[in-house]
């Protein structure tokens, strides 16, 4: 929105404690003793146990008295399946708060478990809005990425495999209690997982800013996440161990989950969805960036100044007709050249996904700054492939 000549209004609520800066991490157990007796830890698999932060975390939990559960079932674009069993062992075992350590995927599970475990439910109920959320367990957040701002944000992504569908859940019950946010976490990323995560960071600062429901607010947190992202996610992707390009990507995810919050995501996010429920290995943030190219060619017309303002922060001209390009060369850059037919999609998969899906899309168009038929959607979708 513009402000001069228009009115202004928004409401804003978030009751996250957050706590940010390299070598917090250390402080987690004294820190959340307040916070429950009993705890399901909710990670991945893999990556946290073979670097040793798991074991740490572990370990700072019995040095101050917290019991706790582990649940490390975790897979990238989380399945229904998977929030239900972590729910029940959580009930089970009598946990009264659910710690989630790692990318959005774990913190986006756990926050579904918290209301599963809380309410007795099962999460599908919650995704179609069969149920609405009314309690939750506290959440506490230690994100290991710098890219989805589950730490901040009220939302929670989860997919149903079996429907081939993935919904969001949008409740101010799941915001995090308490969130740790810790740069040197984020520096045993591999290369791909940077340019992924950080990209989905850039679509949340983006469609937060140029959205229907954008404000003042969220304007200004948005613009400084881009310009962060913009001037460091090369450098982490070329100097991995670069802390202070490390710090500044952790502050550019969080900022734009901020935003995320008032903002909230539009068509991009709404067309990548079906993409990873229908093909479960394409990460969420290459899913985005192969959509944003053509997305931006669409919708610039609906909001010209904004995307102007873009096309600067990205490096170019400030002109709206040039955000576009400008997003395609950034997309070079962080090198992302790949295209959607990488992933096994083709012009019958896509015809066959808005037929299922289209439904699933309606809060994102009617957020974006254009609105779009389901023809201008196939359209976004075939310039992608």
């Amino acid at each position: 929105m513009c402000v001069s000549g228009e009115r202004i209004e928004f409401r804003y609520f978030i009751p996250t404690r957050i706590v940010f800066g390299s070598g917090v991490f250390n402080n987690v157990g004294k820190s959340i003793r307040d916070i429950g007796k009993k705890a399901i830890v909710v990670t991945g698999k893999k990556h946290l146990k073979t670097s040793g932060r798991l074991e740490n975390l572990l370990q700072q939990l019995k040095e101050n008295d917290v019991d706790f559960v582990l649940f490390d079932e975790v897979v990238p674009n989380p399945d229904v399946d998977t929030v239900d069993e972590g729910a029940e062992i959580s009930q089970k075992n009598r946990c009264d708060f659910v710690l989630a350590m790692g990318g959005g995927s774990p913190m986006d599970t756990a926050k579904a478990i918290a209301i599963c475990a809380a309410e007795k439910g099962r999460i599908w109920d919650y995704m179609t809005g069969k149920r609405i959320p009314r309690r939750a367990l506290p959440i506490v957040c230690i994100p290991t990425t710098a890219g989805t701002g589950s730490e901040v944000t009220r939302f929670s992504v989860i997919n149903n495999n079996k429907e081939r569908l993935k919904l969001p859940i949008s409740s101010d019950v799941i915001y995090p209690r308490l969130s740790f946010v810790d740069p040197m976490l984020t520096l045993s990323m591999s290369e791909e997982v940077t340019k992924n995560v950080g990209f989905d960071a850039l679509s949340h600062a983006i469609e937060a800013y140029t959205s229907r429901s954008a404000s003042p607010l969220t304007d200004g947190w948005a613009t400084l996440a881009m310009k962060l992202i913009h001037e460091n996610l090369k450098l982490c992707i070329e100097e991995p161990q670069n802390i202070k390009a490390r710090e500044r990507m952790s502050l550019a995810a969080l900022l734009a989950g901020l935003a995320l919050n008032i903002g909230r995501a539009s068509l991009p996010h709404a067309l990548e969805h079906p993409l990873s429920a229908y093909n479960t290995s394409l990460a969420h943030g290459r899913g985005l960036a192969l959509l944003y190219v053509a997305w931006i060619r669409f919708s610039f017309k609906g909001n010209r100044e904004k995307f102007a303002r873009i096309a600067q922060i990205l490096g170019e001209k400030r002109d709206a007709e040039r955000c576009a390009d400008a997003m395609e060369k950034f997309l070079q850059k962080i090198g992302i050249t790949d295209r959607l037919s990488h992933y096994g999609f083709n012009e019958k998969t896509i015809s066959d996904i808005v037929d299922n899906t289209y439904h699933t899309m309606i809060r994102g168009i009617k957020n974006n700054p254009l609105p779009a038929t389901k023809e201008e959607i196939i359209e976004m979708y075939l310039h992608s492939l």
